[in-house]
């Protein structure tokens, strides 16, 4: 569901009059000509993290190294195979929110969120840390931060636990504050508990905002001015085919909501982990819901953190429960896409089994089935011929 709370900014969204586009941003508009989603991503790796406990946040480094935080206040620089490189002792956490703690700048440093809400740079040799931006007023708490891949800035929420505010603070690379982000045009507060944040190709914000009343994702433009916010997409009901002899799903208006993990990628397309339906959702730069990726079938239980990997297009998906990541493929660089469809075996997903649903909507699937269901993905012909994917279907013992 998109709600836009400032109905007249709605026809503007795309393009604020008033920002202009940057060399950056034309160089990026020239690169997603070239980029495609793929029909069948790839499931990577899946790596197992050594020394956490689980995946709460992490942050992309390169192809083969990434930052993860636990809830156990751990954060550890780990390998692709899920060893241990570096170890960082004084991260803060805590577990009624600021679970995106920490962040990766353009020159691939750490920064992050310490015990005594200090923000830290960790050094190039991994040997020295030093306060960024210290602590000035202790009625306000900083809950997480992400670093700007295109401009430095750094983008950090904050939340005031005595009169429950919340704000967004940009910071260039000197330290120096630019910009406070906080109410609407209105006048009303944008954010209730702010969990995690990243920023958008086209200089969007976009928070996680984990109100456990009105849960929901709130993105403002460049200027901190609200563009919408997306709490959730539909549900779906399940109905029974006795003569066919299998389940199909109808969308239902309404699911439950809860985000967490939060990241943009090269299409800038904003991707959701939810924990209420235990997927990521993928919605466009405008809000609009594109697809899901159900990460159970590839054995993450309950998909926690995101992060993308701007050089490689690859997505790492950690879990809340376990040290487990998986790391998916989805955006084909070579600019080539296809409609070819290829039937599915019976059973779950393997390493070189698609990670995406897609039906006959398109080439992504808009249904999720209830999660009690098979992962199983199976094909039937309609009567024009053509192939339909029916997601969750529970076969009868023959």
């Amino acid at each position: 569901m998109l709600v836009v709370l400032n109905p007249t900014i709605a026809d503007g969204i795309k393009s604020p009059s008033n920002n202009p586009t940057t060399a950056i941003e034309n160089q990026q508009q020239r690169n997603q000509c070239l980029l495609n989603m793929m029909c069948f991503p790839e499931l990577i790796e899946l790596p197992t993290v050594e020394d956490v406990h689980c995946c709460y946040h992490i942050a992309c480094v390169a192809q083969d190294t990434i930052w993860v935080s636990d809830n156990k206040s751990n954060l550890i620089l780990a390998n692709s195979t899920g060893g241990t490189l570096h170890r960082v002792e004084d991260l803060r956490f805590d577990s009624y929110g600021g679970l995106g703690s920490h962040t990766v700048n353009i020159e691939r440093k750490l920064i992050y969120i310490d015990k005594y809400f200090n923000i830290k740079k960790l050094s190039e040799d991994m040997k020295t840390n030093t306060i960024f931006i210290q602590r000035q007023d202790s009625t306000w708490e900083p809950q997480c931060v992400y670093s700007s891949q295109y401009s430095g800035d750094l983008l950090v929420a904050m939340y005031r636990k005595k009169t429950t505010e919340s704000k967004v603070i940009r910071y260039n690379q000197s330290g120096k504050i630019t910009q406070i982000i906080q109410h609407d045009n209105t006048g009303l507060e944008l954010y209730s508990k702010p969990n995690y944040i990243t920023e958008n190709t086209n200089g969007d914000l976009a928070v996680c905002d984990q109100d456990f009343q009105t849960p929901a994702v709130v993105v403002t433009d460049r200027n901190g001015i609200h563009r919408f916010s997306y709490t959730g997409h539909q549900k779906t009901s399940r109905k029974k085919h006795e003569k066919d002899d299998y389940y199909s799903f109808s969308l239902r208006v309404g699911s439950k909501f809860m985000p967490c993990g939060i990241c943009t990628d090269a299409l800038s397309q904003i991707l959701i982990c939810d924990q209420k339906t235990y997927t990521v959702h993928i919605l466009n730069k405008d809000g609009q819901f594109q697809s899901y990726l159900r990460t159970r079938v590839a054995g993450i239980v309950v998909c926690q953190s995101l992060s993308y990997d701007v050089n490689t297009h690859r997505l790492w998906v950690g879990c809340s429960r376990t040290s487990t990541m998986r790391v998916y493929r989805y955006i084909d660089q070579n600019g080539v896409k296809t409609n070819e469809r290829t039937e599915c075996l019976d059973g779950a997903m393997s390493v070189s089994r698609p990670a995406w649903e897609w039906g006959e909507l398109g080439y992504w699937q808009t249904t999720l089935p209830s999660p009690e269901e098979d992962d199983a993905v199976y094909l039937r012909k309609n009567s024009k011929g053509t192939y339909i994917a029916y997601i969750g279907v529970k076969r009868k013992e023959k």
